[in-house]
């Protein structure tokens, strides 16, 4: 199967590679010495936003803030559910440092 072809089969890929152009990297997610699936991250200044994809239908979505002079950073947004769902959100989750984007801490990260 071709780009064009797989791609018309699996829309995600497009997005997944519009990200990758945008500055995303893309690795595989390995914990103890067992692949899970893909993980991608984009980092901004002090934030990080990443993704895990067990597959199609297992996927999450998070942004970091990292640990701050004085104060301990974390998860400013997270969530989770099927890859197309996550791309989704994560389109439309605001820039980092915009007005509108999630910045207070929710949870500690592993």
């Amino acid at each position: 199967m071709t780009g064009p072809e797989q791609a018309e089969h699996d829309p995600e890929l497009i997005v997944l590679a519009a990200l990758r152009d945008a500055g995303w990297v893309f690795r595989p997610w390995v914990e103890a010495g067992h692949t899970l699936g893909l993980a991608g991250s984009f980092t901004d200044r002090d934030y990080t936003d990443a993704v895990f994809i067990a597959d199609r239908d297992d996927a999450r979505a998070v942004r970091l803030l990292a640990d701050q002079p004085g104060a301990t950073g974390g998860v400013v947004w997270d969530f989770s559910g099927s890859l197309r769902e996550v791309v989704a959100e994560l389109i439309a989750l605001p820039a980092p440092h915009s007005r509108l984007a999630p910045q207070l801490v929710i949870a500690k990260w592993p």
